[in-house]
């Protein structure tokens, strides 16, 4: 099984939540042997979903690390652990609610630093991966937990428009405040 874990490294070394949790949940589910072929958009993370055991509070170990001022979580590293743990007889229920768990983890950890950093303290939760109710439940806890204001989408769906739409907010919030700037510097 080695191979399947060998060819998904390089693809699973994102950015997105989203990226992590579709090609871990393929990698996990075709070694399950519970989807070796997805049908649609999302399946494997749709199934690892489904097969979540919601007792398990238990997660693999995080990793979240910085390189260049950029954090990374490692979708690979989780990946690796839920391999090592079927192997040693973990149920796929079991490992399913570890990794989602690593995910929540990882990504309050990174929030947190960001937030930290820069004081950012409202935090807005959009793409395709918050159509994982665990996802999104456990990410709103945890940021809520820490003192951050979690925001999520109520007028457009949970997918990736969301993200276009903030984007194209900045993007706007930005031109008016540097508009602003260069009419005030020109008095």
């Amino acid at each position: 099984m080695n191979l399947i874990a060998d060819s998904f490294v390089t693809i699973i070394r994102c950015i997105w939540i989203g990226w992590i949790l579709d090609n871990v949940s393929t990698c996990l589910l075709a070694y399950f042997d519970l989807c070796r072929h997805r049908s649609y958009e999302g399946e494997p993370a749709t199934r690892l979903e489904a097969i979540t055991d919601p007792e398990i509070t238990q997660s693999f170990e995080n990793r979240v690390t910085e390189n260049k001022g950029r954090l990374i979580m490692d979708g690979a590293y989780a990946l690796s652990q839920g391999i090592k743990a079927r192997n040693n007889g973990e149920s796929p229920c079991v490992i399913a609610a570890k990794f989602h768990n690593t995910i929540i983890n990882m990504t309050v950890e990174a929030v947190t630093s960001v937030s930290q950093t820069t004081g950012i303290q409202d935090i807005c939760l959009c793409g395709g991966c918050f159509q994982n109710a665990i996802l999104t439940k456990g990410l709103v806890r945890g940021l809520q937990q820490i003192g951050l204001r979690p925001y999520l989408h109520r007028a457009l769906s949970p997918s990736d428009e969301s993200i276009s739409l903030g984007q194209l907010c900045i993007g706007a919030a930005h031109r008016a405040s540097t508009t602003l700037n260069n009419q005030q510097m020109e008095k």
